[in-house]
């Protein structure tokens, strides 16, 4: 609203001294259409219109770029796992940024949790805690780690990963070679 409001009073402006430059033309007097303090003042206006310009363009960026992550973010969101005999790890990805990796291993389960960031082609899993349960013991460990996990989406209901990051399953399967996981519903 205040750029409209400019540009009608500058419209305004313009229109006034350009009737009173014809009228003083008309005498044969030579007038500037515009003085020096109303040429400031414009002037002034202007560098104003500009920053509050490039202030909305930052704003209406800053939203645009926002919408494309979770844009992004939503092709990996879900649950997706990966049976290898009697071991299965299952990868979950909440819209609320929270992430964990669990792998169950022979009477054995291994949770890692945390948050992620996801490109259109990689998850950064960013690894909070590990806890390991087994049949008759329980034990959390804070982590601090940086998991890098490729993927992309091999149809509606499979996700193609990798990543040297996620360890070996129970039967020695290495995650750094491309693998199917399937979607939990």
């Amino acid at each position: 609203m205040k750029g409209k409001k400019l540009l009608c009073l500058m419209a305004t402006v313009a229109l006034a001294g350009a009737v009173t430059g014809f009228a003083e033309e008309a005498k044969g007097e030579r007038q500037p259409i515009l003085s020096d303090q109303t040429k400031d003042a414009l002037s002034n206006a202007g560098a104003g219109l500009l920053s509050d310009i490039q202030d909305a363009l930052q704003k209406a960026g800053d939203t645009i770029d926002k919408k494309v992550k979770s844009a992004i973010s939503k092709v990996c969101l879900g649950s997706w796992r990966f049976v290898n005999g009697k071991c299965a790890t299952t990868i979950t990805c909440l819209e609320d940024g929270s992430m964990e990796v669990v792998q169950k291993n022979n009477g054995t389960t291994t949770t890692y949790r945390g948050t992620y960031e996801a490109t259109l082609t990689q998850i950064e899993f960013n690894v909070k805690n590990q806890t390991v349960h087994t049949l008759f013991t329980k034990k959390s460990d804070a982590r601090n780690e940086l998991w890098t996990i490729y993927y992309r989406l091999a149809s509606d209901d499979t996700l193609r990963v990798y990543s040297e990051s996620i360890p070996d399953d129970g039967n020695g399967y290495d995650f750094s070679a491309p693998t199917l996981f399937s979607a939990v519903k």
